[in-house]
């Protein structure tokens, strides 16, 4: 077996979201990063809410924090996909992105 089982046991639940940014002007993308990472790239709701950035329109949000990125979303208007996920050690996935 090449990874281990043990993720699905232990894993969290988690939402894979992607999302859309095309229909905003300049502007308001940067409105809507700094609404999403705050100004200083340590604050917004992907701090608030425990989410990890993976790419540019790609977030790991925590299941219990699905509803307040949806309404985020919706806020902005962007189109978005939800994907319902269950991931092994989500520190472990920060740690990567950061290096």
């Amino acid at each position: 077996m090449y990874i281990d089982d043990d993720f699905i046991k232990e894993g969290q639940k988690m939402v894979l979201v992607t999302y859309s940014t095309k229909k905003l002007t300049n502007s308001n993308k940067i409105r809507f990063y700094y609404a999403l990472k705050g100004r200083d790239g340590k604050s917004g709701i992907v701090k608030d809410d425990h989410i990890k950035h993976l790419g540019k329109t790609v977030l790991l949000v925590p299941y219990k924090f699905a509803d307040d990125i949806k309404q985020f979303m919706q806020q902005w208007n962007l189109p978005y996909t939800f994907t319902k996920i269950i991931a092994g050690n989500t520190e472990a996935i920060g740690t990567a992105l950061e290096k």
